[in-house]
């Protein structure tokens, strides 16, 4: 599934804004689980993953967590 906006897609417009506002990017990236905060419980802190060509594993942790899916999920 693809949202448009005037006959556009609207991942590479995402992309392109995030590539201009980020420091790094990371692709391929399958979160596994989020971490929470233990001074707010119901607060998520960040997130652990692994890359899933490599195999990496990542931890992030953030000031602010937006959680989303992409459209395979429904």
């Amino acid at each position: 599934w693809q949202i448009m906006i005037h006959g556009e897609s609207y991942k590479p417009i995402v992309a392109e804004a995030a590539r201009k506002a980020a420091t790094e990017i990371y692709n391929r990236i399958i979160v596994t689980h989020l971490l929470m905060d233990e001074a707010k419980p119901d607060r998520v802190a960040g997130a652990v993953g692994f890359n899933v060509r490599s195999g990496d594993f990542y931890v992030f942790r953030a000031k602010s967590v937006i959680v989303c899916a992409g459209g395979a999920s429904h």
